[in-house]
Protein backbone atom coordinates (compact mmCIF):
# COMPACT_ATOMS: atom_id res chain seq x y z
CA UNK A 1 0.00 0.00 0.00
CA UNK A 2 2.79 2.55 -0.92
CA UNK A 3 0.86 3.73 -3.89
CA UNK A 4 1.07 7.42 -3.39
CA UNK A 5 -2.42 8.44 -5.17
CA UNK A 6 -2.07 12.38 -5.12
CA UNK A 7 1.35 12.07 -7.32
CA UNK A 8 -0.98 10.94 -10.31
CA UNK A 9 -3.17 14.20 -9.90
CA UNK A 10 -2.95 17.27 -11.70
CA UNK A 11 -4.65 20.55 -10.74
CA UNK A 12 -6.63 21.80 -13.33
CA UNK A 13 -7.03 25.60 -13.52
CA UNK A 14 -10.53 25.80 -16.11
CA UNK A 15 -12.53 27.03 -12.75
CA UNK A 16 -10.00 29.23 -11.16
CA UNK A 17 -10.65 32.81 -10.90
CA UNK A 18 -7.93 35.84 -11.19
CA UNK A 19 -8.13 39.28 -11.36
CA UNK A 20 -9.69 40.40 -7.82
CA UNK A 21 -10.08 36.61 -6.91
CA UNK A 22 -5.70 36.14 -7.67
CA UNK A 23 -5.10 35.43 -3.60
CA UNK A 24 -7.71 32.95 -2.85
CA UNK A 25 -6.68 31.27 -6.50
CA UNK A 26 -3.14 31.21 -4.77
CA UNK A 27 -4.28 30.09 -1.59
CA UNK A 28 -6.12 26.82 -3.36
CA UNK A 29 -2.73 26.31 -5.31
CA UNK A 30 -0.72 26.00 -2.31
CA UNK A 31 -2.78 24.04 -0.75
CA UNK A 32 -3.28 21.68 -3.58
CA UNK A 33 0.57 21.47 -3.81
CA UNK A 34 1.57 21.00 -0.04
CA UNK A 35 -1.63 17.95 -0.24
CA UNK A 36 0.80 16.40 -2.68
CA UNK A 37 -0.23 17.27 -6.18
CA UNK A 38 3.03 17.58 -8.63
CA UNK A 39 1.51 19.18 -11.45
CA UNK A 40 -0.88 21.80 -13.14
CA UNK A 41 -2.95 22.54 -15.95
CA UNK A 42 -4.28 25.68 -17.30
CA UNK A 43 -4.44 27.10 -20.47
CA UNK A 44 -4.71 31.38 -21.65
CA UNK A 45 -8.28 31.28 -21.61
CA UNK A 46 -8.73 30.28 -18.12
CA UNK A 47 -9.90 32.71 -14.90
CA UNK A 48 -10.76 35.03 -17.79
CA UNK A 49 -7.68 34.66 -19.12
CA UNK A 50 -5.89 35.62 -15.83
CA UNK A 51 -4.84 32.43 -14.49
CA UNK A 52 -1.85 31.76 -15.99
CA UNK A 53 0.04 34.73 -13.44
CA UNK A 54 -1.75 33.38 -11.14
CA UNK A 55 0.32 29.89 -11.63
CA UNK A 56 3.25 31.87 -12.16
CA UNK A 57 3.52 33.10 -9.15
CA UNK A 58 2.14 29.85 -7.14
CA UNK A 59 4.88 27.22 -8.91
CA UNK A 60 8.09 29.76 -8.17
CA UNK A 61 8.09 28.38 -5.07
CA UNK A 62 7.43 24.85 -6.27
CA UNK A 63 10.36 23.85 -8.81
CA UNK A 64 9.23 20.69 -8.93
CA UNK A 65 5.32 21.00 -10.00
CA UNK A 66 5.12 20.24 -13.77
CA UNK A 67 3.22 22.81 -15.74
CA UNK A 68 0.98 22.52 -18.73
CA UNK A 69 -0.44 25.00 -20.75
CA UNK A 70 -2.29 25.04 -24.19
CA UNK A 71 -2.38 27.12 -27.35
CA UNK A 72 -5.52 27.90 -30.04
CA UNK A 73 -8.34 29.16 -28.18
CA UNK A 74 -7.48 32.67 -27.75
CA UNK A 75 -7.47 34.85 -24.06
CA UNK A 76 -10.61 36.56 -23.54
CA UNK A 77 -10.73 40.51 -23.89
CA UNK A 78 -11.46 42.30 -20.66
CA UNK A 79 -10.71 39.77 -17.81
CA UNK A 80 -9.87 41.98 -15.24
CA UNK A 81 -13.24 43.94 -15.69
CA UNK A 82 -15.07 40.40 -15.65
CA UNK A 83 -12.95 38.95 -12.63
CA UNK A 84 -14.92 42.07 -10.75
CA UNK A 85 -17.93 41.30 -11.83
CA UNK A 86 -17.58 37.63 -11.44
CA UNK A 87 -16.30 38.30 -7.96
CA UNK A 88 -19.22 40.18 -6.94
CA UNK A 89 -21.40 37.72 -8.16
CA UNK A 90 -19.81 34.53 -6.48
CA UNK A 91 -20.46 36.85 -3.15
CA UNK A 92 -23.96 36.53 -4.13
CA UNK A 93 -24.14 33.21 -4.78
CA UNK A 94 -24.06 29.95 -2.95
CA UNK A 95 -21.32 27.75 -2.10
CA UNK A 96 -22.38 24.40 -2.65
CA UNK A 97 -20.92 21.78 -4.62
CA UNK A 98 -21.88 22.23 -8.81
CA UNK A 99 -23.73 19.57 -10.08
CA UNK A 100 -23.32 17.88 -13.08
CA UNK A 101 -27.35 16.83 -13.26
CA UNK A 102 -27.19 17.96 -16.53
CA UNK A 103 -23.72 16.59 -17.62
CA UNK A 104 -23.69 13.69 -20.67
CA UNK A 105 -20.19 12.66 -22.05
CA UNK A 106 -19.30 14.49 -25.61
CA UNK A 107 -18.83 13.47 -28.43
CA UNK A 108 -15.80 14.66 -30.04
CA UNK A 109 -16.30 16.88 -33.33
CA UNK A 110 -14.10 16.52 -36.79
CA UNK A 111 -13.71 20.86 -36.38
CA UNK A 112 -14.37 22.47 -33.11
CA UNK A 113 -14.07 25.93 -34.92
CA UNK A 114 -13.05 28.10 -31.95
CA UNK A 115 -9.24 28.03 -31.94
CA UNK A 116 -6.70 29.90 -33.92
CA UNK A 117 -3.68 28.10 -34.85
CA UNK A 118 -2.17 29.88 -37.43
CA UNK A 119 1.75 29.95 -36.52
CA UNK A 120 1.60 34.11 -35.16
CA UNK A 121 -1.08 32.41 -32.92
CA UNK A 122 0.98 30.09 -31.84
CA UNK A 123 4.18 31.64 -31.83
CA UNK A 124 2.38 34.81 -29.85
CA UNK A 125 0.32 32.52 -27.45
CA UNK A 126 3.24 30.44 -26.43
CA UNK A 127 5.43 33.69 -25.87
CA UNK A 128 2.66 35.18 -23.54
CA UNK A 129 2.23 32.23 -21.77
CA UNK A 130 5.53 31.83 -20.99
CA UNK A 131 6.27 35.23 -20.05
CA UNK A 132 3.18 34.70 -17.31
CA UNK A 133 4.38 31.16 -16.13
CA UNK A 134 8.30 31.22 -16.06
CA UNK A 135 8.08 27.97 -17.34
CA UNK A 136 6.35 25.06 -19.64
CA UNK A 137 7.26 21.53 -19.61
CA UNK A 138 3.90 20.69 -21.79
CA UNK A 139 2.28 22.64 -24.26
CA UNK A 140 -1.14 20.94 -25.60
CA UNK A 141 -3.32 22.31 -28.81
CA UNK A 142 -6.47 23.37 -27.18
CA UNK A 143 -9.44 21.63 -28.74
CA UNK A 144 -7.86 20.50 -32.29
CA UNK A 145 -9.45 17.87 -34.22
CA UNK A 146 -9.17 15.79 -37.06
CA UNK A 147 -9.14 17.81 -39.58
CA UNK A 148 -6.94 20.96 -37.71
CA UNK A 149 -3.98 18.40 -37.14
CA UNK A 150 -2.75 18.66 -40.30
CA UNK A 151 1.25 17.95 -40.90
CA UNK A 152 2.27 21.25 -41.50
CA UNK A 153 0.44 22.63 -37.90
CA UNK A 154 1.82 19.43 -36.22
CA UNK A 155 5.50 20.29 -37.56
CA UNK A 156 5.45 24.26 -36.40
CA UNK A 157 3.77 23.33 -33.24
CA UNK A 158 6.48 21.02 -32.47
CA UNK A 159 9.06 23.14 -33.36
CA UNK A 160 8.44 25.70 -30.94
CA UNK A 161 7.33 23.31 -28.23
CA UNK A 162 10.84 21.99 -28.71
CA UNK A 163 12.07 25.89 -28.60
CA UNK A 164 10.57 25.65 -25.20
CA UNK A 165 11.79 22.43 -24.23
CA UNK A 166 8.17 21.36 -23.58
CA UNK A 167 6.45 18.20 -24.35
CA UNK A 168 3.90 18.33 -27.37
CA UNK A 169 0.42 17.13 -27.04
CA UNK A 170 -3.55 17.81 -27.35
CA UNK A 171 -6.05 18.33 -25.56
CA UNK A 172 -9.96 18.73 -25.75
CA UNK A 173 -13.17 18.56 -23.64
CA UNK A 174 -15.08 15.42 -25.23
CA UNK A 175 -14.24 12.22 -24.33
CA UNK A 176 -11.54 9.95 -25.14
CA UNK A 177 -11.88 9.12 -29.14
CA UNK A 178 -9.72 6.58 -31.67
CA UNK A 179 -9.89 8.56 -34.67
CA UNK A 180 -9.20 12.02 -33.12
CA UNK A 181 -5.97 9.95 -31.17
CA UNK A 182 -4.76 8.60 -34.35
CA UNK A 183 -4.28 12.24 -35.68
CA UNK A 184 -1.85 13.15 -33.73
CA UNK A 185 1.81 11.28 -33.07
CA UNK A 186 2.15 8.72 -30.76
CA UNK A 187 4.42 10.45 -28.96
CA UNK A 188 2.28 13.53 -27.72
CA UNK A 189 0.35 13.48 -24.75
CA UNK A 190 -3.20 13.14 -24.94
CA UNK A 191 -5.72 14.86 -22.42
CA UNK A 192 -9.39 14.19 -22.61
CA UNK A 193 -12.50 13.39 -20.89
CA UNK A 194 -12.58 9.82 -19.64
CA UNK A 195 -14.71 7.69 -21.72
CA UNK A 196 -18.00 6.31 -19.48
CA UNK A 197 -16.68 2.21 -20.82
CA UNK A 198 -13.23 2.40 -19.15
CA UNK A 199 -15.19 2.83 -15.67
CA UNK A 200 -16.92 -1.11 -16.28
CA UNK A 201 -15.13 -2.44 -19.31
CA UNK A 202 -12.18 -4.68 -18.73
CA UNK A 203 -9.44 -3.17 -21.60
CA UNK A 204 -8.71 0.28 -22.36
CA UNK A 205 -8.04 1.24 -25.98
CA UNK A 206 -5.34 3.81 -25.14
CA UNK A 207 -1.34 2.70 -25.37
CA UNK A 208 -0.28 6.15 -25.05
CA UNK A 209 3.01 6.72 -22.39
CA UNK A 210 1.35 9.72 -21.22
CA UNK A 211 -2.66 9.88 -20.93
CA UNK A 212 -4.04 12.69 -18.85
CA UNK A 213 -8.00 12.52 -18.26
CA UNK A 214 -10.38 14.71 -16.91
CA UNK A 215 -13.70 14.74 -16.11
CA UNK A 216 -13.87 11.59 -13.92
CA UNK A 217 -16.50 12.90 -11.47
CA UNK A 218 -19.31 13.83 -13.50
CA UNK A 219 -18.92 11.17 -16.03
CA UNK A 220 -19.53 8.39 -13.09
CA UNK A 221 -22.27 10.39 -11.41
CA UNK A 222 -23.82 10.10 -15.03
CA UNK A 223 -22.83 6.50 -15.56
CA UNK A 224 -24.13 6.25 -11.87
CA UNK A 225 -27.97 7.53 -12.76
CA UNK A 226 -28.05 5.40 -15.52
CA UNK A 227 -26.55 2.02 -14.15
CA UNK A 228 -27.64 1.19 -10.74
CA UNK A 229 -24.89 -1.36 -10.04
CA UNK A 230 -22.04 0.49 -10.89
CA UNK A 231 -23.95 3.53 -8.40
CA UNK A 232 -24.46 0.79 -5.25
CA UNK A 233 -20.33 -0.34 -5.81
CA UNK A 234 -19.16 3.09 -5.58
CA UNK A 235 -21.19 3.60 -2.32
CA UNK A 236 -19.08 0.30 -1.21
CA UNK A 237 -16.16 1.71 -2.26
CA UNK A 238 -16.88 5.44 -0.72
CA UNK A 239 -17.15 3.74 2.47
CA UNK A 240 -14.21 1.52 2.76
CA UNK A 241 -12.22 4.70 1.85
CA UNK A 242 -13.91 6.58 5.09
CA UNK A 243 -14.08 10.05 5.57
CA UNK A 244 -17.14 12.96 4.22
CA UNK A 245 -19.24 10.76 1.40
CA UNK A 246 -18.74 13.02 -1.49
CA UNK A 247 -14.71 13.56 -0.76
CA UNK A 248 -14.74 9.84 -0.52
CA UNK A 249 -16.46 8.95 -4.02
CA UNK A 250 -14.18 11.49 -5.36
CA UNK A 251 -10.99 9.09 -4.09
CA UNK A 252 -12.35 6.35 -5.21
CA UNK A 253 -12.78 6.98 -8.35
CA UNK A 254 -9.52 8.48 -8.79
CA UNK A 255 -8.52 5.27 -7.36
CA UNK A 256 -10.17 3.19 -9.94
CA UNK A 257 -9.20 4.68 -12.94
CA UNK A 258 -5.79 4.55 -11.61
CA UNK A 259 -5.93 0.70 -11.57
CA UNK A 260 -7.71 0.84 -15.21
CA UNK A 261 -5.34 3.35 -16.40
CA UNK A 262 -1.96 2.73 -15.37
CA UNK A 263 -0.39 5.35 -17.32
CA UNK A 264 -3.22 8.02 -16.86
CA UNK A 265 -2.38 11.45 -14.68
CA UNK A 266 -5.87 12.33 -13.61
CA UNK A 267 -7.35 16.12 -13.46
CA UNK A 268 -9.01 17.34 -10.65
CA UNK A 269 -10.56 20.89 -10.22
CA UNK A 270 -12.45 22.04 -7.18
CA UNK A 271 -11.92 25.19 -5.64
CA UNK A 272 -13.63 24.91 -2.57
CA UNK A 273 -11.28 25.22 -0.09
CA UNK A 274 -12.62 22.79 2.30
CA UNK A 275 -13.94 20.60 -0.08
CA UNK A 276 -10.40 20.16 -1.54
CA UNK A 277 -8.71 19.74 1.99
CA UNK A 278 -10.82 16.61 2.52
CA UNK A 279 -10.98 15.44 -1.50
CA UNK A 280 -6.98 15.23 -0.34
CA UNK A 281 -7.10 13.10 2.92
CA UNK A 282 -9.47 10.94 1.06
CA UNK A 283 -7.01 10.65 -1.64
CA UNK A 284 -3.97 9.53 1.10
CA UNK A 285 -5.90 7.38 2.46
CA UNK A 286 -5.62 5.40 -0.44
CA UNK A 287 -2.10 3.69 -0.29
CA UNK A 288 -2.14 3.72 3.58
CA UNK A 289 -5.32 2.15 4.67
CA UNK A 290 -6.61 0.48 1.78
CA UNK A 291 -4.49 -0.03 -1.79
CA UNK A 292 -6.22 1.38 -5.16
CA UNK A 293 -6.39 -2.14 -6.39
CA UNK A 294 -8.95 -3.20 -3.24
CA UNK A 295 -10.76 -0.18 -4.05
CA UNK A 296 -10.87 -0.99 -7.69
CA UNK A 297 -11.75 -4.58 -6.81
CA UNK A 298 -15.29 -3.24 -5.15
CA UNK A 299 -16.20 -2.18 -8.37
CA UNK A 300 -15.76 -5.81 -10.12
CA UNK A 301 -18.10 -7.20 -8.09
CA UNK A 302 -22.15 -8.03 -8.03
CA UNK A 303 -24.08 -5.72 -5.86
CA UNK A 304 -25.93 -7.07 -3.09
CA UNK A 305 -30.12 -5.85 -3.27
Amino acid sequence: MSLNLAARLIYGCGRLAGGVSAGASADLLRQAFDGGITAVDVAPSYGLGLAEKVVGRAVRDHASVRVTTKVGIPRPHLGWTKSVARAAKRGLGSSAPRSFEGFAPLEPPARYDLADFSHPALRDSLARSHEALGRIDAVLLHNCGPEEATPELLGEFEALSAGLAAAPGYGNQARWDQATDAAFPVHFISQTAIDPVWLVGDSIPTTRERAELHSLLPTAEWLARSDPGFSARWDVAAKAVSGPMGAARIAAILALVSVRVPQATLIISSTRRERLTQMLDAVHKVGTMISPEEIAAIFTREARP
